[in-house]
């Protein structure tokens, strides 16, 4: 017999709506995207990387290839295996350089070296010649030589990168800027200065360019750290020959029959290679 006032067949119906309702909601959420989570094994966030975080040295992540991005290629002469394979995208990369082609219709384009955790991802290639690591306590940013003849590259000491790693240095490939994102914090994870210039100098085809300190991209400057980081290195001062004790007999006869007919101001004018060869001869003409 049933209780004054309740009916057993409206609780099972609104049982069943419930039921009905939790399983909507369920399949709503799971076509909902996610926000990918921050972990340890995933310490890079997902938004791209912004141009004024972009600089040579900077480890950066490069993304999942979709089927319509092009090919990322290796930009080094006689390469046998121009094209990046699956296995070499999401992984960290180091910038080498940078160009900037929007002027001309192109893109802006890093040119990268991935990284792995395993020195021979590629049984088809030699091992790799570059470990990355941090700065051991109590030792200098000079590049190191291991123990298996590999440069130990060292990290800037605020990087977050712990894990022992290894750039493949096989090849250097161009990549759009819009394919990378941060690997950590921006600007967290970068090579030292002496590191930068040991890995650039592997290759003949890396133009070495100026390097711009982490603390003044960090610090807010205004200009672009990318278009900042393509300039290039400053020419070193040239070195002049030791100044011979006289001039030569003949350049003397030369410049005293010179002396006849023009000016000390023209004939510096006319021969201004010969005053670099010669600097004595503006202490002649002063």
């Amino acid at each position: 017999m049933e209780s004054p006032g309740y009916c057993s067949q409206p609780i099972i119906s609104t049982i069943e709506e419930s039921a009905t309702i939790n399983q909507l909601i369920k399949q709503t959420k799971k076509q909902q995207p996610r926000t990918p989570r921050r972990n340890i094994s995933n310490p890079h966030p997902s938004y791209p990387i912004s141009e004024k975080h972009l600089a040579i040295g900077i480890i950066v992540f490069l993304q999942q290839k979709f089927s319509c991005q092009k090919n990322c290629s290796c930009v080094l002469p006689d390469c046998q295996r121009p094209q990046l394979d699956a296995k070499g995208y999401n992984h960290p990369a180091v910038v080498l350089d940078i160009r900037d082609d929007r002027s001309n219709g192109g893109e802006l384009t890093a040119l990268c070296c991935t990284i792995s955790a395993n020195p021979q991802p590629n049984p088809q290639e030699k091992a790799s010649s570059f470990t990355i690591t941090h700065i051991p306590k109590g030792k200098g940013e000079s590049p190191a030589t291991a123990p298996n003849g590999a440069t130990v590259l060292y990290l800037e000491p605020e990087s977050t990168m712990y894990k022992k790693s290894h750039i493949c240095d096989s090849h250097v490939y161009a990549i759009p800027v819009s394919h990378l994102i941060n690997f950590g914090n921006p600007l967290q994870n970068r090579l030292t200065k002496e590191s930068y210039e040991a890995l650039a100098a592997n290759f003949k085809s890396i133009v070495p360019r100026k390097w711009i300190k982490t603390a003044k991209l960090t610090a807010g400057e205004k200009y672009s750290a990318a278009l900042s980081s393509c300039l290039p290195m400053p020419a070193p001062a040239p070195v002049l020959a030791p100044l011979p004790a006289a001039l030569p007999v003949e350049l003397q006869k030369t410049i005293d029959a010179l002396l006849q007919y023009l000016t000390k101001e023209q004939i510096l004018e006319a021969v201004p290679l010969m005053t670099e060869v010669y600097p004595q001869l503006l202490q002649v003409f002063a």
